[in-house]
């Protein structure tokens, strides 16, 4: 009776090795770090190639002051160094755009996001973005599509952004500089601020607009366009948009709104669905 007492927590313990032993061996390996293929040894890259593009199996560094890369597929992100340019021509990247540095994305298309960080600027021409844009600095959307939100917050240094021809299937959101957006359609809602020049030219939003703090004009169908403003599914909202607004030949789906004592406001050939703030006059 002792000895089986005995015995028993032997058993036990020995079932219990065992079992840590298995799990241990069924742990999986480490996941090697995937590799970086830096511009600088652009020589040195495979030239393994898909459906005509070469394919790099990890992440692709911008570390040259230019750099032009064409037909490649990054499996991985892209990373752009400060002081640096990155061209991509007709590419395909699976991660995430992340610059410090400058970058352009030309008949390009990104299955993640695009981060632009520094003040430095993002240009994209019949470009393809799966995910969001959010940059700090000067950006140019020309012939575009954003599957997801863009956030872009200019600076003094880059003050601009243009989004021409383009299709932002989000929300837009902008603060700062000179802006044009033209022939360009916002699935979402559409913010504007502190604007130093704002032009509006055709195009529609379908959710609502607030265009607020300005510190310069503003025209929802410049004269530059032929005077045509865009079509709005939802609100329009003025806040504070000081020296001068001008809403030309715009169709509001919702309600008109201007507060916070609006400046030169000019209004033509603007049609609401909703309400219609007696604050929003022409004067």
């Amino acid at each position: 009776m002792t000895a089986r007492g005995r015995g028993t927590p032997a058993r036990v313990l020995t079932a219990a090795a065992l079992a840590v032993t298995a799990g241990l061996a069924a742990a999986p390996p480490a996941t090697a770090a995937p590799p970086v293929y830096r511009c600088s040894e652009q020589a040195d890259w495979p030239i393994v190639t898909d459906s005509g593009r070469r394919v790099l199996d990890g992440d692709l560094l911008g570390d040259l002051r230019v750099c032009d890369v064409s037909g490649v597929h990054v499996l991985g992100d892209v990373r752009v160094e400060p002081g640096t340019h990155t061209n991509l021509f007709r590419s395909l990247v699976d991660g995430v755009v992340a610059s410090a540095g400058a970058v352009d994305l030309i008949q390009t298309t990104v299955r993640d996001d695009v981060h632009l960080t520094g003040g430095a600027g993002l240009a994209t021409a019949n470009a393809h973005l799966e995910g969001s844009v959010r940059a700090r600095g000067s950006v140019i959307l020309d012939q575009t599509v954003v599957r997801g939100d863009v956030v872009v917050e200019t600076s003094v240094q880059q003050p601009w952004l243009r989004v021409v021809d383009s299709t932002v299937s989000g929300d837009l959101a902008a603060h700062g500089g000179d802006m044009t957006f033209a022939w360009t359609t916002v699935e979402g809602d559409m913010d504007v601020a502190r604007w130093t020049n704002l032009r509006v030219c055709g195009g529609g939003v379908g959710g609502d607009v607030l265009l607020a703090a300005a510190a310069g004009t503003g025209a929802l169908g410049a004269s530059s366009c032929g005077g045509q403003g865009p079509r709005i599914g939802g609100s329009l909202t003025a806040v504070d948009v000081q020296p001068s607004l001008s809403v030309l030949r715009t169709s509001v789906g919702e309600d008109l709104r201007c507060l916070a004592a609006p400046g030169l406001l000019q209004l033509f050939g603007v049609s609401v669905g909703g309400y219609r703030d007696p604050g929003c006059r022409s004067r």
